[in-house]
């Protein structure tokens, strides 16, 4: 029925003629698209009514003009937007707590926090109810994730419901400046980029103190424990650390997955079940994975 309705309601529309269409082959190449993604929403932006300038003693900003801010955002004293490079959109209902700095491009989701004293570069873009804090430099968080407390990220890419522990950092530049490679499934691919961090599958958490290496993947529902760089290569339902991987129980992850969700009024659906449980049931356990936890 709904592939019917699909190509009914295509039927009615007129064709439009796309000379040089974008294409995403791998995650890593969104980094290139963020600020172009942000100025082609910036003119929807612009034409919304409820979408304005905004002014507010003790609040700096550098080239207001390209700065849009929705309802009832909040935005403490010191706080900097900077446009000089980029533009800002605040989307409605976010607090932007003291202190905090915003360079554009960046784009910031319903009700999302951003911590006091944050760092925000441009290239990056959040979606509703994440916290932000620390420093954070060209990446996508997407909604419900949390990395709200100090360490780095950059060049990243964070799934919903990820959570970022304190301290966490990420490497997103070789000491050697040499290209990047990633391990995909059981493939080595080259990326042919100089800079890329962390990218992160929904559901999945990282310990106080995690350093991450240049490039590293993480599946979904992971727990990320290390005293130590870990390996670029991380699977689902990994709970990994430097000295070896144990494999997160189905039941356990979903049960996580569950609480964490009714914390912020959310239910996990029977669809997204279905897709963990696939994913589950795909996941060769590496080598040294010989404990359940």
């Amino acid at each position: 029925l709904f592939p019917k309705f699909l190509s009914d309601f295509a039927g009615g529309l007129n064709p439009v003629e796309v000379s040089q269409p974008t294409v995403i082959n791998y995650l890593w190449d969104v980094f290139d698209l963020i600020d172009e993604g942000i100025n082609d929403d910036f003119r929807y932006f612009s034409n919304h009514v409820d979408f304005n300038s905004y002014s507010k003693d003790g609040v700096h900003f550098v080239n207001s003009i390209d700065i849009k801010i929705g309802k009832n955002v909040k935005l403490s004293a010191g706080v900097v937007l900077d446009a000089s490079e980029g533009k800002i959109i605040i989307d409605d209902d976010v607090n932007i707590m003291a202190n905090a700095v915003i360079c554009g491009p960046c784009y910031i989701g319903k009700n999302s926090i951003i911590k006091i004293g944050a760092k925000i570069y441009g290239k990056s873009s959040f979606g509703e109810f994440c916290k932000v804090g620390g420093e954070v430099e060209n990446s996508v968080i997407h909604a419900f994730s949390n990395k709200q407390h100090d360490g780095f990220l950059g060049h990243s890419y964070l799934g919903e419901w990820v959570n970022i522990g304190a301290d966490t950092n990420t490497s997103d530049l070789k000491n050697t400046y040499s290209n990047i490679k990633v391990r995909l499934r059981d493939y080595d691919i080259n990326t042919y980029r100089m800079f890329l961090g962390f990218l992160c599958g929904d559901h999945t958490k990282t310990a106080i103190n995690t350093s991450l290496t240049t490039g590293t993947v993480a599946g979904i529902c992971g727990i990320i424990v290390a005293d130590g760089f870990l390996p670029n290569s991380i699977p689902s339902f990994a709970w990994r650390g430097t000295k070896g991987c144990s494999k997160y129980k189905l039941e356990k992850a979903l049960e996580v997955a569950k609480t964490v969700m009714q914390r912020r009024n959310n239910i996990l659906l029977d669809e997204e079940i279905e897709l963990i449980t696939r994913e589950y049931n795909r996941f060769n356990l590496i080598e040294n994975s010989k404990i359940s936890v």
